[in-house]
């Protein structure tokens, strides 16, 4: 897979871009992106998310053509402190519970419209989260053996002067995570993927707890119906906007939280609903209980919620059972209060999950983790040898499935497994966290590429200099090649570093130039491939020394 052509408007200036082939020995495609500051970098980097992703705004017109394959996967890596490549809109936290929704306010899908749904990797850039995402790539790239590893392994290594056959990992944030965290990362995971994998992590339970899980999800699922044919009975009722906000705001702060209440006992709940709900339409002026003609069958529902609820909560008696004869695979002792509170049956799945692996890694160091000195203190430490009989003892044949499985869930609701590597360097244990800025880095970029890379893939960067040395800058290039060959994709590196033109010949180079007549991305005339900074300078970056 490559990208052929791109064209699009910036600044009301033309861009056209037909980029290289790829070479012979290496089906990878490597192009370079040149131009100053406000030539429209970021810009470029947008138009292509904003076509093949719904998280980001498309620049119009533009259009964007693809050779050799379809494009599966597009990881974003920047180096910049300044996140200028951002999505379009910015998503619920968290949804606490099940919320009511003004139809008028929901957006309309117009027919033909295509679905845009290449993923999109773009990791958080906050000091914690890179350590841990730099630290847990290696761990995953480890335990999944790809191909590529060997050789970004050995890479990394000789670069940084590394004893990679002996690391160490610590795991604590999972094992410390409150609740009520785990609950609001639950919430917040729409993915389809999660979905899937924890729906496939939860098929490993007993038949019998299955069938629990099963029939506690049907409740919720006929819990939501009814919740919303109250809403509908409320709406036949409504004739102001303002009205509606009242029932909107009265559904989702007083009577919908309610049913997840468990000081109110099961039976007790129908009468004081019931009561409830009358004093709404009392207190409401624009409701005559008379002349509310939806009475009765929002009643009648009231009453079909209370039993739904008290079904709900013997499933739930019923899974402590099960804990209790050391039956379940799940944790559900003393967490009723979170439980139904769960809008949709994948969140809850998630939220058992995610508590069950914090529970597991507990397990796996106070029973597998070797004492190690790290800033200053003695933690217990992991080696992936550890972990792996842990889940082989465990999970016999499955181990490896697992182990993957149980990382992607972790990875992928914002729980990075891994906190920091240790490894020897010069003879002495360091921690990934302790590397100077230039090492950690070049790390941290090549390890996320290797922890989300596959074939036909499209990987941006921009400005892979920034931190680095120039023997590492002048490197650089090569290390991509050495680490990541032969997987169909296409590397577009932005840059401002005459080092990393010098790794490039002239056909690789794409300048952009905002005065530029017609087009405003210009070929390079002179050959740039080994040839000197100065010439570099004075020829691509119009900087000439020579009167300095």
């Amino acid at each position: 897979m490559r990208i052929s052509k791109v064209e699009y408007v910036f600044a009301d200036k033309n861009f056209k871009f037909e980029f290289n082939s790829n070479s012979e020995e290496d089906n990878n495609t490597y192009s370079l992106i040149l131009g100053n500051n406000g030539s429209g970098k970021s810009t470029f980097f947008e138009v292509l998310l904003g076509k093949f992703s719904e998280e980001y705004d498309q620049k119009e017109p533009s259009s964007v053509e693809l050779e050799e394959g379809s494009l599966k996967k597009i990881i974003l890596s920047t180096y910049s402190p300044f996140d200028r490549i951002s999505n379009k809109t910015l998503r619920e936290s968290s949804r606490v519970f099940f919320k009511i929704k003004s139809k008028k306010n929901e957006k309309k899908v117009e027919e033909g419209t295509a679905q845009k749904n290449t993923e999109v990797i773009y990791p958080i850039h906050t000091h914690d989260k890179i350590v841990s995402l730099a630290c847990s790539s290696y761990y995953k790239c480890t335990i999944k053996n790809d191909r590529h590893f060997d050789n970004v392994e050995k890479a990394v290594s000789n670069l940084l002067e590394l004893d990679s056959s002996n690391k160490l990992f610590l795991i604590e944030s999972i094992n410390q995570a409150k609740i009520r965290k785990l609950f609001l990362d639950a919430n917040s995971s729409y993915n389809n993927d999660v979905y899937r994998k924890v729906h496939e992590r939860i098929s490993y339970t007993e038949q019998s707890e299955q069938i629990l899980l099963k029939n506690f999800w049907e409740l919720m699922y006929k819990r939501n119906e009814l919740f919303e044919e109250i809403y509908r009975l409320f709406e036949v009722e409504i004739s102001t906007e303002e009205h509606e906000k009242l029932v909107i705001n009265y559904l989702n702060t007083e009577f919908i939280p309610r049913f997840a209440d468990d000081k109110i006992k099961t039976e007790d709940y129908y009468e004081k609903m019931s009561n409830n709900f009358e004093r709404f339409i009392a207190n409401a002026n624009y409701f005559d209980s008379g002349h509310f003609y939806s009475y009765e069958d929002i009643i009648e529902r009231i009453y079909y919620l209370a039993e739904i609820r008290k079904k709900m909560f013997e499933t739930l008696g019923e899974f402590k059972k099960l804990e209790d004869k050391g039956k379940s695979y799940f944790i559900y002792h003393d967490l009723n209060n979170y439980f139904l509170k769960f809008e949709q049956p994948e969140s809850f799945n998630i939220f058992l999950v995610l508590v069950y692996l914090k529970e597991l890694y507990k397990n796996i160091k106070s029973n597998h983790g070797k004492e190690v000195k790290y800033d200053d203190y003695y933690k217990k430490l992991l080696s992936v040898n550890d972990i792996e009989k842990f889940y082989q003892s465990n999970f016999k044949e499955d181990y490896k499935t697992l182990m993957n499985l149980d990382f992607d869930i972790l990875e992928k609701t914002n729980n990075f497994l891994i906190d920091d590597l240790v490894i020897l360097k010069s003879n002495r244990y360091t921690s990934i966290s302790q590397l100077s800025s230039g090492e950690f880095s070049i790390f941290l970029r090549i390890m996320e590429i290797s922890l989300y890379i596959e074939n036909d893939s499209l990987i941006l960067i921009d400005e892979p200099e920034i931190h680095l040395n120039p023997k590492w800058i002048n490197q650089y290039y090569y290390i991509l090649r050495k680490c990541f060959s032969n997987l169909n994709c296409h590397f577009i590196i932005a840059s401002q570093s005459p080092l990393i033109v010098g790794m490039f010949s002239k056909d690789q180079i794409f300048y952009l130039d905002a005065n530029n007549k017609g087009n405003s991305v210009r070929r390079v005339k002179e050959e740039t491939f080994a040839g000197s900074i100065d010439s570099i300078l004075k020829y691509i970056f119009d900087v000439d020394y020579s009167d300095n």
